[in-house]
């Protein structure tokens, strides 16, 4: 039963997408229907040595850029840590979130890593295994077509305004050993292949790549892996940017190296940061920001709150009342125009005669509190004291501050769950159930559903253009081009249908019958309001 409402609390924080959406993470529309083929973040500023191509930037929680972010790290363990990684998308907010050495079974549920207002896209393996996080507001495919059973990789598109970004992110593990020359082989075709699909794409290649080299990684020694990998940048007129150590080994004596790479052909167009690793992954995260303009935004979630309880009902019966109706709203004689007009009629005399607040819904980790704050912050203070003067003492307090955080993020969540566990179980009806949904769900206000595609390859973000959009490709494929078929012969009728009658008193009778307790419609007039409508 704790299984089960774990996959349902999942659902209600709106991540579980079924079907193609859940495989491929964005749609295109055009004609006819179609699929692509396809920490808390007080970040640590590093200096880039002299000479070096790539820059930083500092993007820290209260800092991010406008621009397009992707973290990426060896998680050493999905499940075991993800209720750090949920916290660090949940206060972070990067575009993307790659993580390596997942292991979680090919055959295990996704819907337990889904996290609200993110796409999931794994390859998961029990050894190994790869997944990305992608924001729900950037257009991402993934590129099935190009993955090998062989190899842990998986391939995105990401479609930005200014630029197409084709992004490799891989894991090649120590055991068993990689077979790099055929692993950078395959690459080397990819590269290739897409060079020609994808002229005007910038293509990058991201991961833990676990090689080494003396002079090009600063390693303490040069293996084969890290000839292959030096081999290929060259070849391929790439350029690796991370200068930095990004693994924290567990034990003070041993080398940290670089091992989580970014090969890019442009490199004046990325910086990064180091920050502390998630839950008890021994590689640090790494961001990365784009100098490329990210998607833009999803709007916020607003919804108006109105407070009949407070209304001045007899004022607003007599705005109704009085209002000139027949001049203002009728006088076309048109429904079609008499719509909007008596919405916009209804809507004014609801904002002047009855209280409302404006009500903004964020995503949020319900079981995130002061003691988790706490544990966050101390692991922060251990990991930039360990940096700025690495010792033995200065490490094994990082070490200590990091497991103990893991341990009280995932003790205070399973602790959150079960309390919920007993008191729906204690509920003699389904009320509790329903205001749990609302809350995890946020109120049901944000949509995972991807971005969309219009046929003149415009994006649509919001949920309003997503429906609209959608609305317009039924249509179309729902309408036959009968100009050129005569027209049906006329038939006698039968059986007329006889002419509705409406009065006054039926609309009133309709009126009152109203359940003000049932949602408002798209025009987001209050039924509370329509019973208040006096028509004489």
């Amino acid at each position: 039963f704790f299984y089960n409402f774990k996959v349902l609390f999942s659902f209600m924080e709106g991540s579980i997408s079924d079907g193609p959406c859940s495989r491929y993470g964005v749609l295109r529309i055009s004609g006819e229907p179609s699929i692509s083929p396809l920490s808390d973040s007080n970040g640590m500023r590093v200096d880039m040595p002299a000479g070096s191509s790539g820059s930083t930037l500092n993007l820290g929680m209260d800092g991010r850029s406008a621009s397009f972010t992707i973290d990426f790290s060896n998680i050493r363990g999905l499940r075991s840590n993800f209720p750090s990684v949920e916290h660090h998308l949940n206060t972070s907010h990067p575009n993307l979130l790659l993580l390596s050495k997942t292991q979680v079974s090919s055959n295990a549920s996704p819907d337990l890593f889904s996290i609200s207002n993110y796409n999931l896209i794994s390859r998961f393996r029990s050894n190994g295994g790869v997944c990305a996080y992608s924001n729900i507001n950037t257009p991402v495919a993934r590129l099935m077509n190009l993955e090998s059973n062989l190899f842990d990789a998986i391939w995105l598109k990401i479609c930005l305004s200014s630029s197409t970004i084709i992004l490799c992110f891989c894991y090649c593990p120590y055991t068993p050993p990689t077979n790099y020359p055929a692993f950078f082989q395959y690459l080397t075709s990819c590269h290739e292949s897409l060079q020609t699909s994808h002229p005007h794409a910038e293509i990058l290649y991201i991961g833990d790549f676990n090689v080494h080299h003396t002079e090009w990684l600063n390693s303490g020694t040069t293996d084969g892996g890290g000839n292959e990998a030096l081999a290929f940048s060259i070849s391929n007129e790439l350029e690796q940017i991370i200068q930095h150590p990004t693994r924290v080994p567990d034990r003070h004596g041993h080398r940290a190296n670089i091992l989580d790479l970014f090969f890019t052909s442009n490199p004046q167009n990325y910086s990064y940061t180091i920050h502390s690793p998630l839950g008890s992954s021994d590689h640090n995260l790494v961001s990365v920001s784009c100098s490329y303009a990210p998607p833009p935004p999803i709007p916020s979630t607003n919804r108006h709150l109105w407070h009949f309880e407070r209304a001045q009902r007899s004022e607003l019966s007599s705005y109704f009342l009085d209002f000139p109706w027949e001049e203002y709203c009728f006088r076309s004689g048109n429904p079609d125009d008499a719509a909007p007009l008596v919405t916009d009629v209804i809507v004014s005399g609801m904002e002047a005669y009855v209280p409302s607040t404006l009500k903004t819904f964020s995503p949020s980790n319900p079981w995130f509190d002061r003691a988790c704050s706490l544990a966050v912050q101390a692991r922060e203070r251990a990991f930039k004291s360990y940096q700025s003067s690495p010792s033995a003492v200065s490490h094994a307090a990082f070490i200590s501050a990091r497991n103990r955080c893991k341990a009280k993020l995932r003790k205070t969540k399973t602790s959150f769950y079960k309390r919920k566990v007993e008191s729906l179980t204690r509920s003699p009806t389904e009320k509790l159930f329903w205001s749990l949904a609302k809350k995890f769900s946020n109120n049901f206000c944000n949509s995972n559903f991807p971005p969309l595609f219009r046929p003149d390859g415009s994006i649509a973000v919001s949920p309003s253009d997503k429906a609209t959009l959608f609305g317009t490709l039924f249509s179309t494929n729902s309408s036959l081009d009968d100009s050129n078929a005569p027209e049906p012969p006329s038939l006698p009728i039968s059986n007329p249908i006889t002419p509705p009658i409406i009065s006054t008193r039926k609309v009133c009778r309709v009126l009152s019958s109203l359940k003000t307790k049932k949602a408002s419609g798209p025009d987001g007039i209050r039924l509370d309001s329509l019973r208040n409508l006096r028509l004489g």
